[in-house]
């Protein structure tokens, strides 16, 4: 069960942590208003599981995880600081788009008002504001979750890296935004 499965994230049943980070496992789920996840750390024997009775409950499980995380001293999940960077607005309008990570999980971008916002659905049905710590790599305050986009030399994006916590995934445009 807490092997990985064809190069994925997966084992049978279970999510896994990162290969080189402390052994980590989970499942989450969500269903008729609510959400929730369990994750454990098999070597220490600690482990922690949270359901919301909002179906936009997912920002709360993931302050209550890094609140057990920082607690307890486990070795993924903890807060994270970063620091805001300015960005010309005018050069954002490149990483918006859809996404697709490890050929799973789809991502998207989007541009408001100058602020760019990322769309995925385990995060909730609002768009989560991305901040710029870099010229390519924004962070969320809401979940710790970053992403990095790749330029390429004529200055586009095609490729960008991802990591919620510990877990890190490389993806692919594959679509530009709506006009």
């Amino acid at each position: 069960m807490l092997n990985y499965q064809r190069g994925q994230i997966y084992g049978l049943g279970f999510a896994l942590g990162q290969r080189g980070h402390a052994t980590r496992f989970w499942h989450s789920g969500k269903n008729g208003g609510y959400q929730a996840v369990f994750e454990a750390y098999p070597q220490v024997g600690e482990g922690s599981a949270v359901m919301t009775d909002g179906a936009g409950g997912l920002g709360l499980i993931l302050e209550i995880q890094r609140a057990i995380a920082e607690e307890y001293g486990w070795p993924d999940g903890r807060m994270e600081t970063h620091t805001l960077a300015k960005v010309d607005p005018a050069t954002l309008h490149v990483y918006t788009g859809v996404y697709l990570f490890s050929g799973l999980f789809r991502m998207v971008v989007t541009l408001d008002n100058g602020q760019l916002n990322l769309q995925y659905g385990p995060f909730g049905d609002k768009p989560q504001k991305l901040f710029p710590e870099s010229e390519t790599r924004f962070f969320m305050t809401s979940a710790p979750f970053v992403i990095d986009f790749q330029r390429e030399a004529d200055g586009s994006v095609k490729k960008a890296k991802c990591r919620n916590g510990p877990e890190e995934l490389d993806g692919e445009k594959i679509a530009e935004a709506d006009p």
